[in-house]
């Protein structure tokens, strides 16, 4: 599940790192070739948009300090795929993960998913892709008033109303050579469709559309895979919720 409290799958772009424990009796996956190390394995596969490929994951440092480097490279960064790093044990995942994020300024986001009365949902197009509003919180402002204040500010909505919680994402960003992990906090939102909308283009948001769900699924090539499971993750929320199953 993408939407957890505990940061264990981290996007780098493109890229996801999901960090898991194989199941109670069972080993590790047996993926690497004995002669090449796991990221020469990986190097060597031919993958398709979207894939998931198990890595057997190690806790020590040599291991931690290579799987940064991987998820900092660019040509793996752009690779639309699931790296998923399999633990023999809790204790060696957590071990992985905090040796991982202390690599990183940690900073904290927050943002919206906006619902209007037709079922469509709020969406930017940021630097030629489609992803949803958010923004740094400002400090000693609470999650909930910065993602109200980030979606305004992206989006012109000044109407729009806090709902519920809908979860927590990470992703990896480097700036000025120095490299954060980003949390965001998502919050559903309602807003109505009569409302003006603009998007803020000194952030480099060139546009701002109510899209429905179907459209969305249409569309979600041209986003990043973050956003992608976010929505599946919303969507799947709604459809729990509905009297119909399946309906928006």
């Amino acid at each position: 599940m993408v939407l957890d409290d505990q940061g264990m799958k981290i996007f780098a772009l493109n890229l996801c790192l999901d960090f898991t424990v194989s199941e109670p009796g069972t080993p590790p996956p047996d993926t690497l070739h004995p002669a090449k190390s796991w990221r020469q394995w990986l190097a060597g596969g031919h993958f398709t948009p979207g894939q998931t490929v198990q890595v057997a994951g190690v806790a020590d440092k040599k291991f931690c300090k290579e799987l940064f480097e991987f998820q900092a490279d660019d040509i793996w960064r752009s690779r639309d795929l699931v790296i998923q790093v399999v633990f023999a044990t809790e204790a060696d995942r957590d071990y992985v993960t905090s040796k991982f994020t202390d690599k990183c300024k940690e900073v904290t986001a927050a943002g919206g998913v906006v619902i209007n009365e037709k079922g469509e949902f709020l969406f930017i197009l940021h630097r030629g892709v489609w992803t949803l509003p958010k923004g740094l919180v400002q400090r000693n402002e609470p999650l909930t008033e910065g993602a109200l204040r980030e979606v305004g500010e992206e989006t012109g909505l000044v109407r729009h109303q806090l709902e519920r919680f809908a979860g927590i994402t990470r992703h990896t960003h480097l700036r000025k050579g120095k490299w954060s992990l980003k949390t965001t906090y998502w919050f559903e939102m309602s807003a109505s469709s009569a409302e003006a909308i603009r998007p803020q283009l000194d952030e480099d948001i060139t546009q701002v559309a109510w899209i429905t769900p179907a459209r969305w699924q249409e569309m979600a090539p041209t986003s990043y895979p973050l956003t992608r499971q976010l929505m599946e993750h919303v969507f799947l929320m709604n459809i729990l919720q509905r009297d119909v199953p399946g309906t928006f």
